[in-house]
């Protein structure tokens, strides 16, 4: 993603800052938003706004924060955000600002491999945990 013109360029811009950022390459972006290879390298280009799951997708996968994405995709908000979307952003601005404080000097792409093997950690606690909630039915 180089040549940014479409109406969405401010989002494609960033999109490709915040990958270029955390080390990746475009294949590990699409692994990592589950967005497709094609897509994202023909974003800069499309004549339209990209669509709202993609936006969410790309953004989600480099942590930027969706009001901020939609606005820059050339949307007037986010459109019709769920709570549990809200409540997500909200979740991951916090945990970015506390990596931050209590990691300072780590520049951000050492902080987002931090967050993935923190990830790792965390999917594995909330697999404990639903396991026990199975067991109190």
């Amino acid at each position: 993603m180089t040549n940014h013109k479409g109406p969405a360029a401010a989002f494609t811009q960033r999109i490709d800052q915040e990958r270029r950022l955390k080390g990746w390459n475009i294949g590990e972006l699409a692994a990592r938003s589950g967005v497709g290879r094609n897509t994202i390298t023909r974003m800069p280009e499309t004549i339209r706004l990209p669509r709202a799951s993609t936006v969410t997708a790309l953004a989600n996968a480099v942590g930027l924060d969706l009001h901020e994405a939609f606005k820059l995709a050339g949307y007037d908000g986010i459109p019709n955000p769920t709570p549990q979307q809200l409540a997500e952003q909200q979740s991951r601005s916090t945990m970015a600002d506390a990596l931050r404080a209590r990691l300072p000097g780590l520049d951000d792409a050492t902080l987002a491999r931090v967050a993935l093997a923190m990830a790792d950690v965390m999917q594995g606690v909330a697999s404990e945990l639903f396991e026990t909630c199975e067991e109190d039915r």
